[in-house]
């Protein structure tokens, strides 16, 4: 079992996590107006600056809409939303990916990671590969040693960041690591549904195709497995 260190939010996130809830719930509706800021700050009992910030930081988020002279406005976050935006929903949900998110992850990790593991594939060195196998005996160590669910997820986005990395694309790794805690939220859950010796071993085979230079091989074993977890997860057939 699990125990994370206890932080109290302060008012700044407070603010914020409530107007975010608003938005989410539909208490506050898509495109309604928001009061000016003096006037949340009276009705909250907080300070002016904390409501700016707290609506500049929503407005980077993609759930608020600040125009000037029109107002504060609730954004149509699924068409403006961005990274922060996918993580906020993630925070929300604790963790929880529903089968559209699931889906839209692994469509996104064949698209981007895909280009990284042919490129590493076509060209790579033996420490390259040596370094993919000490990750999977890392990770075998770590189940075997009772390691929790966080921990094992961060070993295999470690694991393919590595190959992002060595494959000579220098905006893939960038990429994957704005997607950290989306990425973590799946892999725990990937690991949940395969088992930790199913999980070590397709990693093992992945690795021997990237060794062989078959990154098609590599990413025909990918959709195989991603086509098996999405029908245990949620009883889907066929590819993804």
């Amino acid at each position: 079992m699990e125990f994370e260190a206890i932080s109290a939010p302060t008012i700044n996130e407070l603010f914020e996590n409530r107007l975010q809830d608003m938005i989410l719930s539909g208490e506050l509706a898509i495109g309604e107006k928001l009061p000016t800021e003096q006037e949340l700050a009276d009705a909250m009992h907080i300070s002016k600056s904390t409501v700016h910030n707290g609506i500049k930081s929503l407005e980077r988020k993609g759930f608020l809409r600040v125009t000037p002279r029109h107002g504060v406005h609730v954004a149509n976050y699924p068409e403006t939303g961005n990274l922060d935006t996918l993580v906020a929903l993630l925070k929300r949900s604790g963790n929880r990916l529903d089968r559209q998110l699931v889906k839209s992850i692994l469509q996104f990790r064949e698209s981007v990671e895909g280009t990284a593991v042919r490129l590493l594939a076509a060209e790579h060195t033996t420490g390259h590969i040596l370094r993919l196998r000490m990750y999977i005996d890392e990770f075998r160590k770590a189940a075997q040693g009772g390691a929790g669910l966080r921990e094992l997820a961060e070993l295999l986005f470690d694991y393919h960041l590595y190959i992002a990395l060595k494959s000579g694309n220098t905006v893939i790794p960038m990429v994957l690591n704005g997607f950290h805690d989306v990425s973590l939220a799946f892999w725990q859950m990937w690991i949940r549904q395969t088992g930790t010796e199913d999980a070590a071993l397709f990693l093992e085979h992945f690795t021997a195709f990237i060794a062989a230079n078959d990154g098609d091989a590599a990413m025909a074993l990918y959709r195989e497995s991603a086509a098996a977890f999405m029908a245990g997860a949620f009883g889907d057939a066929g590819s993804i």
